[in-house]
């Protein structure tokens, strides 16, 4: 893997480990906002799959 590649995967995991900081600072509050912690869940959870996925070299095919 190249070091962009890298450097951008980095940049994905701390914007995803922000995401789940804010789940657990919305879960913390007296009355928590649910859409913004299903938001977040849901963009960490994208983070993740696509960095997985580019670390196994899968390529997206369109047809």
């Amino acid at each position: 893997m190249d070091k962009e590649l890298i450097k951008l995967l980095e940049l994905w995991k701390r914007k995803a480990v922000n995401d789940l900081k804010s789940i657990a600072n919305e879960f913390s509050c007296d009355e928590s906002v649910t859409d913004v912690i299903c938001f977040h869940a849901q963009q960490a959870s994208e983070k993740y799959l696509k960095m997985y996925l580019i670390s196994r070299n899968f390529e997206l095919k369109l047809n």
